[in-house]
């Protein structure tokens, strides 16, 4: 896998919902946080991550720069809800089937 091909799939492949829960999972700080704010610290990860992916794409020149700061403000915003919301989905497939109703 080349670079462009991962920030790709960081920004729009469900990338930074993969890594954000599999970071929520792994490093000390996160497992030991209660559930819910694990849910916001999560979902700010997965928007933080996938836009520095944006960030650093933009900056590698594989994605073209916004013009304007309305432009910037857009694609921020886009990436990190895409992010976000795949992150949701992918916390649907793999954690809440886990979870029995008593």
């Amino acid at each position: 896998m080349e670079l462009n091909e991962f920030l790709t799939w960081v920004l729009s492949g469900g990338g930074a919902g993969i890594v954000s829960y599999w970071l929520m999972e792994h490093l000390a700080f996160f497992v030991q946080l209660a559930a819910q704010y694990k849910r916001y610290v999560s979902l700010a990860l997965a928007g933080g991550l996938a836009v520095l992916g944006y960030l650093a794409a933009v900056g590698m020149g594989y994605q073209v720069a916004p013009v304007e700061a309305k432009g910037w403000i857009e694609a921020l915003f886009s990436v990190a809800g895409v992010a976000i919301g795949l992150s949701q989905l992918i916390h649907g497939i793999r954690i809440l089937p886990m979870k029995k109703k008593a």
